[in-house]
């Protein structure tokens, strides 16, 4: 086994060789299957959320009654932020596998960076849009900082 450095990109040879099949089969059968890997989530989460909203219609209407839309933007605001911030890595890897082109792992590395995206956002989605999220997280702030201000007065020094 060898392997060559270049800062923290490694590039290693195993000496373990590939069938006898042509390099354009592998090519191929590579970009079938990430384009299935990396497409079918997208398109599954596209199909669930249209269906959520054409539910929430009909139920909406059915009840002649304004519907609280506030856990269905809470579930499509979350959709959108995860396949914004997965979409660029997905896109790599069907690019890679299907031989378009070598990706650097610089470019690796800031499309892992955009994926930290999406577990950010959830708890700015999360602010906006559950009332229920906002009032326990007011709640447990209130009672660190009343718990981090009585360990403060009990360090403090006694004025003399």
């Amino acid at each position: 086994k060898l392997c060559i450095s270049l800062y923290t990109l490694y590039h290693c040879t195993t000496g373990i060789s590939s069938p006898s099949l042509p390099t354009w089969y592998y090519i191929i059968h590579s970009g079938i299957t990430a384009f299935l890997l990396n497409i079918i989530p997208y398109i599954t989460l596209i199909v669930t959320s249209i269906l959520l909203l054409v539910e929430a219609r009909r139920v909406g209407s059915r009840q002649r009654e304004c519907l609280r839309w506030r856990g269905v933007t809470t579930v499509l605001l979350t959709v959108a932020v995860f396949m914004v911030s997965y979409l660029p890595s997905s896109a790599l890897a069907v690019a890679v596998a299907s031989g378009f082109r070598e990706v650097s792992g610089t470019w690796w590395r800031i499309v892992a960076k955009i994926q930290y995206l999406n577990i950010m956002a959830n708890f700015f989605v999360y602010s906006l849009t559950v009332r229920s999220f906002r009032q326990s997280l007011k709640l447990k702030t209130t009672e660190l900082l009343s718990l981090l201000g009585r360990f403060t007065r009990q360090r403090a020094p006694a004025p003399q």
